[in-house]
C-alpha cells in the first residue's frame, strides 16, 4: 500500500465538488471521501510536534470518525505503518485515509483522498 498516493481537493461551497468527487470515485483507482476526515480543519499543525503527539491526534481522529460517521480506523496499524516512513502531515493524512478505505482498496487503487470545503486558507500562497 505504500505506492498509494494521496489526493486533497477543496472548493467553495456549492461549486460542484461533490459531483466531481462522485465522478472520481467511479474509478476503481480512486477512493475519495467527502468531508469526512477534514484533515486541515481538525489536525493540521494542531498536534506539534507530531512525534510526541501522534497518539493524541489518532485518538481524536478515531473518536471523531467513529461517533460522527460510524467509521472505524485502526490506530495501531496507522502507527505501525508510520514507523517505516518519514512522519509528517502528508504521510499521516495518507495512512488515515488508507485506514478509512481499507475494505474498499484494491490492487488497482492508486489514490486515496478527501474533499474539504473552503480549506485553501490552511496553505501558504
Amino acid at each position: 500500500m505504500s505506492k498509494i498516493k494521496n489526493i486533497y481537493f477543496t472548493s467553495t461551497v456549492r461549486a460542484g465538488a461533490g459531483l466531481l468527487g462522485r465522478i472520481l470515485n467511479a474509478s476503481d483507482q480512486i477512493s475519495l471521501s467527502h468531508a469526512i476526515l477534514n484533515f486541515c480543519r481538525f489536525y493540521l499543525n494542531k498536534y506539534e510536534p507530531l512525534s510526541k503527539n501522534l497518539n493524541k491526534l489518532l485518538d481524536e481522529a478515531y473518536y471523531r470518525l467513529k461517533f460522527r460517521f460510524n467509521v472505524i480506523i485502526d490506530k495501531k496499524k496507522i502507527s505501525q505503518n508510520l514507523k517505516t516512513q518519514k512522519l509528517n502531515h502528508s504521510t499521516l493524512y495518507k495512512e488515515i485515509l488508507i485506514s478509512i478505505f481499507e475494505k474498499q482498496i484494491s490492487k488497482k487503487t492508486i489514490y486515496v483522498g478527501d474533499k474539504e470545503a473552503n480549506a485553501w486558507e490552511y496553505f501558504d500562497q
